[in-house]
């Protein structure tokens, strides 16, 4: 874990775009003495700290436009885990679909993070949650030739739904990442 206090201090989260032709966005992750509650409430003072990234661009339905919902977030750490925190607008909250599911069952309305460790722009660990609270987490390989949605890291997820839209937090230790003991301190990161 010493390595892993090392790299946190000077951590960089690079945000990479679906499109190649997009200019890439630069993130960074900062440190907290006090780790978040994961709890959907985004009232913690970890996330006082520094501002809301967003700016976001489609994928779909229609490529490189801006969404018509917007969304904010922001990432921390500690010796020990990753914390996320993800605002998705809504304009009509009584319309996002908030259904129960089984894990990895992705249904209803739902937010990712993609995290490449190895900056190798091939690799990802796939980590979402819908506005119910129902996590998804998945392997991406191969440029994502290489899917494997059977991965189940341990890892903390809740969401709350608010008259603005709705929130979600992440917490994923470290143990549950892979990434080279002498990184460059650079990950990629894509957010949907």
């Amino acid at each position: 874990m010493k390595i892993l206090s090392t790299m946190l201090i000077l951590l960089g989260l690079f945000l990479t775009c679906q499109s190649q032709e997009l200019p890439k966005k630069l993130c960074h992750a900062y440190r907290v003495s006090e780790a978040p509650l994961i709890n959907g409430e985004l009232d913690d003072s970890s996330w006082t700290m520094n501002n809301w990234e967003g700016d976001f661009t489609q994928h779909e339905p229609y490529e490189g436009r801006k969404p018509s919902q917007a969304t904010e977030f922001k990432v921390c750490f500690d010796d020990l885990n990753l914390y996320v925190a993800i605002k998705a607008y809504d304009s009509s909250p009584d319309s996002i679909t908030n259904r129960m599911s089984r894990r990895d069952n992705a249904d209803g309305d739902m937010v990712f993070v993609m995290i490449d460790s190895y900056h190798d722009l091939r690799t990802g660990f796939v980590f979402g949650v819908s506005s119910a609270g129902v996590r998804f987490d998945a392997i991406w390989a191969n440029d994502g030739q290489n899917q494997d949605e059977t991965w189940d890291p341990i890892w903390m997820a809740r969401a709350k739904i608010y008259d603005w839209g709705w929130a979600a937090e992440m917490k994923i230790p470290f143990t549950q990442l892979r990434f080279q003991d002498n990184s460059d301190e650079v990950w990629g990161f894509t957010a949907a």
